[in-house]
């Protein structure tokens, strides 16, 4: 699209080139031109942005970089108002620059026959392309069947010349960029079917009618950005889908021969002051250094070359780095439950997906080897450790839509190696101790399950009503409260089965003691200023922690001080008090490790109206940040996280072992 007015005026008041010139005597002489002067940006001086739903992300990262946040915590510096909105809204002064897709000629026209001008350029094009299963034998669909797929016109795979199954179309929350173009490349305004259903209820979460992310089963569609496809096909089974017959590439996608593209552009008012800020960063972005930021769409416009003459600080680390995304599978075929095999080793859990949830999405989860080898595809919606039992174990959840379309939750045991796996066949487990697990049948009965995955029935004296949540172990008690009092307990000795509401004789309870915490190697008590750290090999250490500390924890040879004063603040030390490193504003946690001595790294997360966004890994030494969106656990020698664009299971310094797309955005 050709601009309203070039952008020659503006390059020649805002872009010089640094040259030298040669004296008389053939010395080369500095030039007499001014050196670029340098812009920082901040929050005070950040132009209002505004634009197209779609080009939310582009504008996040943007903020990012030039203001030194994560891209999440930009959230609120940019809250489109959509392209036609944005347009009339810089021309009434209410933004400054706008980043927007297809922009409306016809507002371009009105805007310029009302004599405001808007210098606009091209930054970069991308396409909305859609995913299936690598056997699915649709190999393309055109727009119009597309549109039928998503407003329920078409609901099985045979009718567009597949297999007899019934299609599951995966969409996007409303807030999200894929989802608006979606909307006008496809879907022209038709309405979309309510997003996939049947997720009611989960424990206490209520899930109904929500949508989330592509799963990649058999039967599945989803779409995203082609950018956050590129070298997607054979990770996970994918493929891309012609549209109209045409095949999705950077090619297609960059000459707008595949149907579905756009193209973005940047735009400024053209009596923009050419020494403002929002001047500054037009012509930042157009720039060499400021195109860095379209890395990874299909093609970007060439700006000028032109030395700039304000420079402007650009913090790259805050940016995403483009991984390629990497994996492998165990086994070639779609695997939906784990197949037992003493050939694993130790499994770990990765994220494939997740429920669009606010605020905190529902993860789900695959097994992957320590290698990051995928042994099962991601159809769990929690992976838990036990490791009260003799040998480790995991719990697997799923959920199925009974008739009624109500989800009912499933859960299976198997050993942390996968050696043995006894299939979801439970639908509550009631308790953990050394000999094993006590879980519900479908049938309200009980069995206990071995390490070695041995299950026996196990009767009780009389029949009771079983609990909805789960029961605490207290060898060898069974216990679990009968009201809402919590003072009237019920009793079952797992010797034998008998059913008490009377507190038997050898009950010890643990009781709570304020201050008072557990780590590997002991036990610590916090009292006022005091800080005392009893170990398993009988030493005492005691720590002065000072006024104001109001959380203390031990993990390994680190100890964490936290203080609540006007600004939060911390110290992590060693076991004789000496400060390892510390800081102020935040507060951060360990993440505590499961089944393993490997000593925890430490976490902390930043916040946006009151939200968590980013959560930021720091190693033992406060050294190596990396940030993670919404979620970043560790697994022994091992992290789980999900960042803007990927689901990493990786080492503990963050190198990716298992890197997959997050199809969304």
């Amino acid at each position: 699209m050709k601009a309203v007015k070039s952008a020659a005026m503006l390059s020649m008041a805002l872009l010089f080139t640094l040259s030298a010139c040669k004296s008389p005597t053939g010395e080369v002489t500095p030039s007499s031109d001014p050196a670029p002067q340098e812009l920082t940006f901040t929050r005070k001086n950040f132009p209002r942005l505004d634009g197209s739903a779609d080009a939310v992300p582009l504008a996040q990262n943007l903020a990012a970089v030039l203001l030194g946040e994560f891209q999440q915590q930009t959230s609120d510096l940019t809250k489109f108002n959509g392209a036609e909105s944005a347009l009339r809204r810089l021309r009434m002064g209410k933004n400054d620059l706008i980043l927007l897709s297809d922009p409306p000629q016809a507002m371009l026209d009105q805007l310029e026959q009302d004599g405001f001008e808007v210098q606009m350029e091209e930054l970069a094009t991308d396409g909305l392309v859609f995913v299936v299963h690598a056997d699915n034998p649709v190999d393309s669909l055109t727009v119009e069947q597309l549109r039928d797929i998503y407003t329920g016109d078409i609901t099985n795979w045979k009718e567009v010349g597949g297999k007899d199954a019934e299609i599951l179309p995966f969409q996007h929350t409303d807030d999200t960029g894929s989802q608006a173009l979606m909307d006008r490349l496809v879907m022209d305004g038709e309405t979309r079917i309510e997003p996939l259903e049947g997720y009611s209820m989960i424990g206490l979460w209520d899930f109904s009618g929500l949508p989330y992310t592509y799963d990649n089963s058999p039967n599945a569609i989803g779409y995203t950005f082609y950018r956050h496809t590129q070298d997607l096909e054979g990770t996970q089974n994918m493929k891309l889908l012609k549209v109209e017959g045409v095949t999705p590439s950077t090619q297609t996608v960059s000459d707008h021969t595949y149907p579905l593209t756009t193209t973005y552009y940047v735009a400024m008012g053209a009596q923009q002051d050419p020494n403002s800020p929002t001047a500054a960063l037009f012509s930042w972005l157009l720039s060499p250094t400021g195109r860095q930021l379209l890395e990874g769409y299909p093609s970007t416009a060439q700006g000028s070359d032109t030395a700039l003459t304000t420079t402007v600080t650009a913090h790259w680390d805050m940016l995403e780095p483009i991984h390629t995304p990497k994996s492998q599978r165990w086994y070639e075929e779609y695997t939906d439950h784990l197949i037992p095999s003493k050939e694993y080793g130790p499994l770990i859990p990765y994220i494939g997906g997740s429920l669009a949830t606010t605020p905190d999405p529902l993860w789900i989860y695959g097994l992957a080897t320590q290698d990051g080898v995928m042994v099962t595809d991601p159809v769990f919606y929690e992976v838990s450790y036990l490791e009260d039992t003799d040998t480790p174990m995991l719990v697997l959840t799923t959920y199925e839509t009974d008739a009624n379309g109500n989800a009912q939750q499933q859960l299976g045991l198997a050993a942390a190696d996968g050696s043995w796996y006894s299939g979801q066949d439970y639908t509550r487990l009631l308790g953990v101790w050394q000999q094993g697990v006590i879980m519900v049948t479908p049938e309200e009965t009980l069995e206990i399950v071995a390490p070695d995955g041995t299950a026996t029935p196990f009767h009780t004296s009389r029949k009771v009503d079983l609990p909805a949540l789960p029961s605490g172990v207290i060898w060898p008690y069974l216990h679990w409260p009968t009201d809402d009092t919590m003072l009237n307990y019920l009793y079952i000795d797992l010797r034998d089965g008998t059913v008490s509401t009377q507190t038997p004789a050898d009950f010890h309870p643990s009781t709570y003691t304020e201050g008072k915490g557990t780590f590997a190697d002991g036990w610590f008590q916090l009292e006022g200023t005091t800080l005392t750290i009893h170990t398993t090999a009988d030493a005492t250490h005691t720590l002065d922690v000072g006024e104001n500390c109001s959380r203390a924890d031990v993990n390994g040879d680190r100890v964490l001080l936290v203080y609540d004063t006007d600004h939060t603040s911390f110290r992590v030390t060693d076991w004789e008090g000496n400060t390892i490193f510390s800081g102020e504003g935040y507060a951060p946690a360990f993440l505590t490790p499961t089944h393993s001595d490997t000593p925890a790294l430490l976490s902390y997360h930043t916040v946006s109206s009151g939200v968590p966004t980013s959560y930021v890994v720091m190693s033992r030494d406060g050294k190596s940040p990396f940030a993670a969106q919404g979620f970043v656990h560790q697994h022994g020698n091992r992290l789980i996280y999900v960042t803007q664009s990927h689901y990493i299971l990786s080492n503990l310094a963050g190198d990716p072992l298992l890197c997959l797309p997050r199809l969304g955005g």
